[in-house]
């Protein structure tokens, strides 16, 4: 249901757990779902996120896969 808050939710769980000193995954269930789910996630979280679809390159799949592998989308606002 579109406008329920579900979106906040998320938000508000994954401060929490980011304040905790955890990672977080968020699966987009539909891929034009991506933008404004990530413009949501950067406008609170800042830009240290990795972002990961069928539309990008095999390269850029890669790059973000080892950037969250060695833990290097941290944010030190979370810690």
């Amino acid at each position: 249901m579109t406008g329920s808050g579900k979106t906040e939710i998320y938000l508000q769980i994954s401060d929490f757990y980011l304040s905790q000193g955890h990672s977080i995954l968020i699966l987009v269930p539909e891929i034009s779902l991506t933008p404004q789910l990530q413009e949501r996630f950067i406008n609170r979280f800042g830009d240290n996120i990795g972002i990961y679809h069928s539309r990008q390159t095999p390269k850029q799949r890669y790059d973000v896969w080892q950037k969250a592998r060695n833990g290097e989308n941290k944010n030190s606002n979370w810690n």
